[in-house]
């Protein structure tokens, strides 16, 4: 829930202290290890802080993306101690409003829809090119780690061990491919609408150059968390386009995502 909120400035480095100045500022942080604030100015503003080094991808593909008018302007990335972003608010709101969430076959088809166009770009100019690469990467380490987390899945979209998740992904990560440009987590509040025109696209620090059944996935995830039932699944592929779905690599994806 978004809250003013009063940070101490005097912690900060001085571009994001000029920047912010004497304006308005509200916690707007949802999830994860990063903090989100919103800027009220006469122009709304979102500034991201996070480790180092932990929002360059981000910053990277958030550039690409407003070049092709489908994402936020970026107006600095700062990196020294911590990583710091700010971009500018895109107009709309984002798919959990209940504008949205209140019209669930509309939805599914827009969603559908704007992610088959978003594969259709041509994304031989994007500048991070193997995001299959990454994420098998990230789910390596992870499962050498001992790190696994089934919590955001239901029973029959899951795996039970990290093990199970493992084999799947060295059984099958040959199909993986670097052909379509990704959001990389195309999830309801990452998707921003405005009267159900797509304004653009946020956190987009998983995302570049991969498969599109990554993306296909978190659209068919996203669509059974937020509207609490799996009726929309088969519509969505449908709306993507059926011959364009393998199942096969999307349970590869899941293994991938429960260890990454």
């Amino acid at each position: 829930m978004t809250h003013p909120i009063t940070p101490d400035l005097t912690d900060l480095p001085q571009d994001i202290r000029s920047f912010i100045g004497e304006a308005g500022v509200y916690d707007h942080t949802y999830s994860g290890d990063t903090s989100v604030w919103l800027i009220q100015k006469p122009t709304e503003f979102f500034i991201k802080r996070g480790h180092k080094n932990q929002l360059q991808r981000e910053a990277i593909l958030t550039y690409y993306f407003h070049e092709k008018q489908l994402g936020p302007e970026v107006i600095l990335y700062l990196s020294e101690a911590e990583d710091w972003l700010v971009t500018k608010r895109l107009t709309g709101r984002d798919c959990t409003d209940p504008m949205y969430l209140s019209q669930p076959e509309r939805l599914c088809d827009r969603l559908s829809s704007e992610l088959r166009r978003l594969h259709e770009i041509d994304p031989r100019d994007c500048p991070l090119k193997n995001q299959s690469g990454y994420l098998l990467d990230k789910a390596e380490k992870h499962f050498r780690e001992g790190y696994f987390d089934h919590r955001p899945f239901p029973s029959d979209w899951g795996f039970l061990t990290p093990e199970s998740a493992y084999q799947v992904i060295q059984h099958n990560k040959h199909q993986l491919q670097n052909n379509s440009l990704l959001h990389g987590d195309y999830c309801l509040p990452n998707i921003i609408l405005d009267d159900w025109r797509l304004s653009g696209y946020i956190d987009l620090d998983t995302g570049g150059i991969g498969d599109r059944m990554y993306d296909v996935f978190w659209g068919a995830w996203t669509l059974r968390h937020n509207l609490k039932t799996d009726q929309y699944r088969e519509r969505f592929f449908d709306g993507y386009g059926r011959d364009h779905i393998e199942l096969e690599k999307i349970e590869l994806i899941r293994a991938i995502v429960s260890l990454g």
